[in-house]
């Protein structure tokens, strides 16, 4: 009876050491934006269109602007400070500190006191804070 047990614990000891790869794994994949899967149709549709290959028309040419990557990679840095923080909640003021500490142009004080806020924000909220942050600090890259 032991044994089987042991092999139960066993079999589910294999299944979260899965799912923490799995995990770890999804986590360092950058999935489109909306507004980026969007502009993708967006530029399909006018590219595609019989009456733009007609014409021979080129992106430049109808206009299309593509996604900045400066804001992508804005959206990405703080998709991904979220997700280290719903993995380890304990760790959330570590995580908040590197995401402060890419505003080169804000003084420790401000951050510390920006930390302060922003430690006990429930995380569903925190993606607003976060990118209210940027455009309050009028952050363009986070070098």
């Amino acid at each position: 009876m032991e044994e089987k047990w042991n092999r139960i614990i066993s079999i589910i000891k294999d299944i979260e050491g899965k799912n923490t790869q799995l995990e770890s794994y999804l986590s360092k994949l950058s999935f489109l934006s909306r507004e980026a899967i969007l502009e993708n149709i967006y530029k399909d549709i006018l590219m595609n269109h019989p009456i733009s290959k007609k014409m021979g028309f080129t992106e430049k040419q109808l206009n299309i602007d593509s996604i900045h990557e400066k804001p992508l990679l804005i959206k990405q840095y703080i998709g991904n400070t979220i997700l280290n923080i719903k993995k380890n909640p304990a760790k959330n003021v570590f995580y908040l500190r590197k995401f402060l500490d890419k505003f080169s142009n804000i003084s420790d004080s401000d951050k510390d006191i920006v930390l302060q806020s922003l430690k006990d924000i429930e995380i569903e909220n925190l993606e607003n804070k976060l990118s209210s942050l940027i455009k309050i600090f009028k952050i363009e890259s986070l070098k």
